[in-house]
């Protein structure tokens, strides 16, 4: 099938698109089955086992490109897995955190030559923007969450026209790899304060933007894109909330039949890893 052509929505120029991805193409990889059961997609309106992966002909290669070697390429290797190694939580966990207080420890990157956090922070503004710029979705012509005049000024700062865009914060907030939640949701607007959230998961890490010409300063201190010493967080329970916003679309949507089949074979392989049940009382 040939690529059409359209106006790019990065460069804004009219060129050959590729099928972009609103996620990129090498996280499904982390979302599949320790059996090769396909990953579990959760949508407000259903549930579903699927191969299938959230694309649209929305940029050209030249563009694609800039997200790849943004941030795509260099943290696709280092999130979390079934198998509970997680290479981003190793370089973050050594060096020597800032905080240190309960559940919550803050680590300074700047100061650790293995981490990136300029392609951690581009990456996760790439999906961001992709999600402002278009729906994702047959139902709808309007784009997943609504950034506003916010949306230019990511755009020009994914091309490295521009730096971060004032009036916003980039939070990232890593999970022990022992709860890391493997898998990811669709950015999506939380509960307004006096300024606007919008979050989404990948394996292990939950992403924050606060944007607002009211955004805290406790927000700005713990922007990993702005802040000098290009924060990072570890929590488990901070974490949590990205997985609590998937778990309450979860519990509302449609429950199909790939879905459940898909649930039946990971408990089979479950109960064969671990062997039959015994019941004390008929003993």
């Amino acid at each position: 099938m040939s690529r059409p052509s359209g106006v790019c929505k990065m460069c804004l120029e009219t060129k050959v698109l590729e099928s972009s991805h609103l996620i990129p193409s090498a996280l499904y990889d982390y979302c599949w089955g320790r059996g090769g059961e396909h990953p579990i997609v959760i949508t407000s309106d259903a549930v579903f086992s699927s191969s299938r992966e959230v694309q649209h002909y929305l940029l050209c290669k030249t563009c694609e490109d800039i997200l790849n070697k943004g941030g795509e390429s260099w943290l696709a290797s280092k999130l979390a897995t079934h198998e509970r190694s997680y290479p981003l939580y190793d370089l973050v966990l050594s060096g020597q955190p800032l905080f240190d207080e309960n559940d919550c420890k803050v680590y300074c990157t700047i100061q650790n030559p293995l981490i990136d956090a300029d392609k951690i922070a581009h990456f996760a503004m790439g999906i961001f923007w992709k999600a402002s710029v278009h729906s994702w979705r047959g139902s709808t012509d309007e784009p997943m969450i609504q950034l506003g005049p916010y949306s230019e000024k990511v755009r020009l700062y994914l091309k490295g026209e521009a730096g971060f865009p004032s009036n916003m914060a980039l939070a990232a907030v890593l999970s022990p790899p022992d709860v890391a939640y493997i898998g990811f949701n669709n950015p999506e607007e939380m509960m307004r304060d006096t300024y606007r959230n919008f979050m989404f998961v990948v394996p292990g890490i939950w992403f924050n933007l606060s944007v607002g010409k009211m955004v805290s300063s406790e927000a700005q201190s713990l922007c990993i894109a702005s802040h000098p010493l290009r924060p990072i967080m570890i929590s488990a329970s901070i974490a949590a909330k990205g997985q609590e916003r998937a778990y309450k679309v979860f519990s509302k949507a449609r429950k199909t039949e790939s879905f459940k089949k898909a649930m039946e074979k990971v408990r089979l392989a479950k109960s064969q890893e671990t062997g039959p049940s015994v019941n004390p009382s008929n003993n």
